[in-house]
């Protein structure tokens, strides 16, 4: 009994030892979709974006980010100027990018964790319309300043048939909380929490996939 739960113990081990240090590679590439939800303003919104960057050292992730809404609001606040009792439509779009830095809590083979902070410039563009007649009310284009702090985890797949094409993508869920920290909108307010899951491609994996084989197919040649 003793001999087995040492056994396992050390299989257990040797087990976190291998998927621990499967990236060793200084720099390697990284690319997320990144489609978010936002509470603001009492709803959900739908952010789309996707993020660029590279893994240094596999203990960091730095990059940058582009997001992009565009939605439509039959609701207030609406601008002062503008009568309430109107059959008033908002056309509210967001357009934004961030820079990124993320430390790694843990990478292993099939699942990592890090922590994620962003910070970034952009422009919300506002649209106050008559739904019936067309008339436009108001219309403004303001700076927008966002920050946020949040939890990312990537679900890796395995590879399957011998193909280790399956290895380069996954599932990337976030979750995390937006703070403006400056903004040209004095109507609405964008702080407020997110979460976000998308499909993701892990570039690393096909770099080192590629690289391996190179790899092989070198020492393949000098052996003969």
């Amino acid at each position: 009994m003793l001999i087995s739960l040492t056994v396992s113990a050390q299989s257990a081990d040797s087990l976190r030892k291998k998927t621990d240090t499967v990236h060793k590679a200084l720099l390697e590439p990284a690319f997320d979709f990144d489609q978010r939800f936002y509470y603001t303003q009492k709803i959900w919104t739908n952010v789309w974006g996707y993020r660029e960057g590279l893994i240094l050292n596999g203990k960091y992730k730095v990059g940058i980010g582009e997001y992009y809404m565009n939605q439509n609001i039959n609701e207030t606040p609406i601008p002062k100027d503008i009568n309430p009792n109107d059959h008033v439509t908002q056309d509210q779009k967001l357009y934004f990018g961030t820079a990124y830095f993320e430390p790694f809590l843990f990478r292993w083979e099939y699942l990592e964790t890090s922590l994620v902070f962003e910070a970034g410039y952009g422009r919300t563009v506002n649209t106050y319309s008559d739904n019936t007649s067309g008339l436009i009310y108001n219309n403004y284009n303001k700076y927008f300043v966002p920050a946020g702090a949040g939890v990312s985890a990537n679900l890796k797949f395995p590879a399957l048939f011998g193909w280790h094409a399956f290895r380069w993508f996954g599932i990337n869920v976030v979750a995390g909380y937006r703070q403006v920290l400056w903004q040209g909108d004095t109507v609405h307010d964008y702080n407020g929490v997110y979460w976000s899951i998308s499909s993701a491609i892990f570039l690393d994996r096909m770099y080192e996939d590629i690289i391996l084989k190179r790899h092989k197919t070198a020492k393949a040649k000098v052996a003969e």
